[in-house]
């Protein structure tokens, strides 16, 4: 069998499921205030996006309009739910549950490097079988 390094990315070959994300303290706080949310990018690597962002990306991806996204998101949270868990995206009170609704057990620690700057990392853990 090859062996195959790839940078930036943590494997094991558990049955369990985990996740580890590192930000900066500011982009975890507009996280937790909704302002953000949270885009699987399917490389093993996530990015926080904008609301609007996540809407102009569904609506790319669902050939509806952006305005056709917003009204869903206003009138039938759980389409909006279903659209946003389909395209990787997840807000701060959605992150940590998987698609049946489950949650996983969520972790989060502050740290501080030696420039003063508060780097926050998160991520989640359970059984995925």
């Amino acid at each position: 069998m090859k062996k195959i390094i790839r940078n930036s990315v943590f494997e094991t070959n558990s049955s369990s499921t985990h996740s580890l994300t590192m930000c900066m303290e500011e982009q975890w706080i507009t996280f937790k205030k909704g302002e953000t949310m949270l885009q699987n990018e399917g490389t093993g690597r996530a990015r926080f996006i904008t609301i609007e962002q996540a809407m102009e990306y569904i609506a790319e991806k669902e050939m509806m309009s952006v305005e056709a996204i917003r009204d869903i998101a206003e009138t039938d949270s759980e389409r909006y739910g279903e659209m946003l868990y389909n395209h990787n995206l997840c807000t701060y009170e959605t992150w940590g549950y998987d698609s049946s609704g489950e949650s996983y057990e969520t972790f989060h620690d502050t740290f501080t490097t030696p420039n003063g700057d508060k780097v926050i990392a998160f991520g989640y853990y359970g059984d995925d079988y």
